[in-house]
């Protein structure tokens, strides 16, 4: 089945993921979260929805990737410089890097960004005023 999908024949893969769907059988209605069947059964659909995406030989002739695996390497890297690995975020972390981004792009984003960004309850009027 690899060597199909890799060759781009996806009516092949289609065949040989019904076969398998048929040997299973249906998946029943209340399974658990992953039975064989249903994983199956979700692969087929997966293959069939997507099966014009599947022209992995032009592709590769191409140059272009055939596999998030490069994506998903350079989020690891990020992650590791920016808060380590197996680590998450809460709040404004993802406010905190657009505005990041936007400074680092040099192309005036960074100013307008700033300039018109919504304030939050810690800035306004008399913040830092004196007190008797």
């Amino acid at each position: 089945m690899l060597r199909a999908a890799w060759a781009g024949r996806v009516t092949q893969v289609q065949a040989l993921l019904r076969e398998q769907l048929e040997r299973l059988g249906p998946p029943p209605a209340r399974a658990p979260a992953d039975p064989p069947s249903k994983v199956v059964s979700l692969v087929l659909k997966y293959v069939t929805d997507n099966a014009e995406r599947r022209d992995y030989p032009r592709y590769r002739r191409e140059g272009l990737p055939v596999t998030s695996t490069i994506v998903e390497s350079l989020i690891k890297q990020f992650n590791q410089q920016v808060k380590g690995t197996e680590k998450f975020w809460r709040g404004g972390a993802e406010a905190l890097l657009q505005g990041r981004a936007a400074s680092l792009s040099e192309d005036g984003r960074g100013v307008a960004f700033y300039a018109h960004r919504p304030r939050g309850p810690a800035v306004g009027r008399n913040r830092l005023r004196l007190t008797a």
